[in-house]
C-alpha cells in the first residue's frame, strides 16, 4: 500500500485525481476495501474512475520500479496529465471493443436437429475439393442404403451450384485424386462425446465473427 498510495510522491498524485467525495476514505481504507471501492465507484462526473485508478496504479508502480533499477530514469514531468491521458485512451479502447463485439459478433446455439421421418442428413465440412468428394461419395453411399430423401449441409458454394445444376456425378472428377474414402460403421471415439451431447439435446453456445 505504501508504494502505491501512501508514499509522499504517490499521495500527491492521488490528491489531484481522486474524486472529492471519496478522498478521505481513499487514504484510510484497508487494502481489500481500497481495491473494491475503486473498482466499484460510480458517479456521473467520474464514470470512468475505475479505469483511471487502474491506469494510475500501473503507472506509479512502473515508475517506482524503473527508478529503483535504472539510475538514469526520470518520471514524467507532469504525471497527472500523463495518467489522465492514458486513462482516457484505455476507456476509449474498452468502449470500442464493446462496440465491435456487438456489431460484428453473433451468438448461436449449436446442436443437432432431428430430421423429418424417412430423411437422412449428409453433413460435409472442409475445403472445396474435399467437399466435392464427400458429397459425391456420400450420395452414392446413401443411394445404395436405400435413402431417397437427403438433406445436405455443405459450406462450399461451388458444390452447392453443382448440386443445383444436377452435376453431382462430376464433382468427384474434380476432387483430390489421392483422397481416400473411409467409412465408419460406428462413430470414432473423438466425436463420440459430441454425438452423446446432441443425443441428450444439449446445445453449445458459439460466437461467430463476420
Amino acid at each position: 500500500m505504501h508504494a502505491l498510495r501512501d508514499c509522499s510522491i504517490c499521495a500527491q498524485v492521488w490528491k489531484n485525481v481522486v474524486p472529492s467525495d471519496m478522498l478521505v476514505e481513499f487514504f484510510t481504507a484497508d487494502q481489500d476495501k481500497w481495491i473494491k471501492m475503486n473498482l466499484n465507484y460510480r458517479a456521473n462526473a467520474n464514470s470512468n474512475w475505475s479505469n483511471i485508478w487502474i491506469t494510475a496504479c500501473h503507472a506509479l508502480w512502473t515508475w517506482r520500479n524503473l527508478e529503483e533499477h535504472n539510475e538514469d530514469y526520470k518520471r514524467p514531468l507532469d504525471p497527472i496529465v500523463h495518467i489522465l491521458r492514458r486513462g482516457k485512451e484505455y476507456s476509449q479502447a474498452v468502449n470500442l471493443f464493446k462496440i465491435v463485439r456487438i456489431d460484428y459478433s453473433a451468438k448461436n446455439l449449436i446442436c443437432w436437429k432431428p430430421l423429418t421421418k424417412n430423411m437422412i442428413k449428409l453433413n460435409i465440412d472442409g475445403a472445396s475439393n474435399s467437399d466435392k468428394l464427400g458429397v459425391s461419395e456420400g450420395l452414392h453411399l446413401l443411394k445404395k442404403l436405400g435413402y431417397a430423401q437427403v438433406e445436405i449441409n455443405v459450406d462450399s458454394m461451388i458444390v452447392v451450384k453443382a448440386i443445383e445444376e444436377g452435376k453431382v456425378d462430376c464433382l468427384a472428377k474434380h476432387s483430390l485424386v489421392d483422397r481416400k474414402l473411409v467409412i465408419y460403421k460406428e462413430a470414432p471415439q473423438y466425436v463420440r462425446q459430441l454425438l452423446d451431447l446432441d443425443d441428450a439435446g444439449i446445445v453449445t453456445p458459439t460466437v461467430f465473427f463476420e
